[in-house]
Formats: C-alpha cells, structure tokens, sequence
C-alpha cells in the first residue's frame, strides 16, 4: 500500500484553501513566476535597476524645480512685503488718506 508521502513531496506550508492540507514543494518556494533555485537574469537585474534610478531621477529634479521656484517666490513675496511697507509708511507720514 503506498501512502499521499511516498508518491509526492510536501512542504511545511498549508494550503490557505483547504486548512489541513500541504502545499507542494514547488509551490512553497516559487516567487514572482520564477523557479526555486534559478537566480535573475542579469539584464533583467539591470533592466531594473536602470528603471528604478530613471524614476528616482525623476522624482529628485521635480522636487529640486519647486523647491527652487518656492525659492523664488519667497523672494518675491519678501520683496512685494517690502513695497507695500515701504508705501504705508510714506502714507503715514505724508498724512494722505485718498
């Protein structure tokens, strides 16, 4: 008589469909579609990596154009503070109301 054990290997992972059951083995290492003991392809590595640093170049030069135009808008609304000061106080002291 042969048992589920000999015809079949099983990790010690459960199945989350049915409770008490074991996963193949194959099942429990398989990432992503890829085998479990084949490692990545090196130009899909560098596809990638070349990928992640185009978006994180991105994403930096977007945040360094606002932070440099929000630069530029403080000077501009330092300067427009510094009008508008310097024309109330005139208003003041030359006493015009109109």
């Amino acid at each position: 008589m042969r048992t589920a054990s000999s015809t079949t290997t099983c990790a010690a992972i459960s199945n989350p469909s049915t409770p008490g059951q074991l996963a193949p083995a194959g099942l429990a290492s398989t990432v992503v579609g890829r085998s479990p003991g084949r490692r990545l392809d090196p130009e899909a590595l560098m596809r990638w990596l070349l990928t992640t640093a185009i978006i994180v170049g991105i994403v930096l030069l977007v945040v360094g154009l606002l932070g440099a135009a929000l630069r530029i808008l403080l000077w501009i609304g330092i300067v427009v503070l510094v009008i508008a000061v310097i024309g109330w106080l005139v208003r003041l002291v030359t006493g015009r109301r109109a």
